[in-house]
């Protein structure tokens, strides 16, 4: 997670260190160790701070901060609600899924 908002902070962010920081992050929320409430919960605020609920970022495409936005929305259903987390494509494996397929 530190490493993705040190990502976010370049001006304009360097897509290869967002997407490999996001890849990671999301790689480890999947494992049975990282798919708590606490770390979903945690991601989520953490983005939900640093995007300060960002629809765009400059330098970034918009599949990049949708994702961004979608991680720091309803992550944190992914344990309590898994249902409203997959409605919004928000569980861990759909969003690394996604973050995969970042270019």
């Amino acid at each position: 997670l530190g490493r993705l908002e040190v990502a976010l902070q370049g001006d304009p962010p360097d897509r290869d260190l967002v997407r490999g920081a996001l890849i990671d992050l999301l790689e480890f929320l999947v494992t049975p160790s990282g798919r708590t409430h606490a770390n979903c919960t945690a991601t989520e605020s953490a983005l939900a701070a640093a995007t300060d609920w960002k629809y765009e970022w400059p330098g970034l495409p918009r599949d990049y901060a949708d994702l961004l936005f979608d991680m720091s929305s309803t992550l944190h259903d992914t344990v309590s609600a898994p249902s409203v987390a997959e409605n919004f494509e928000s569980t861990p494996e759909q969003l690394l899924r996604r973050a995969h397929s970042l270019r």
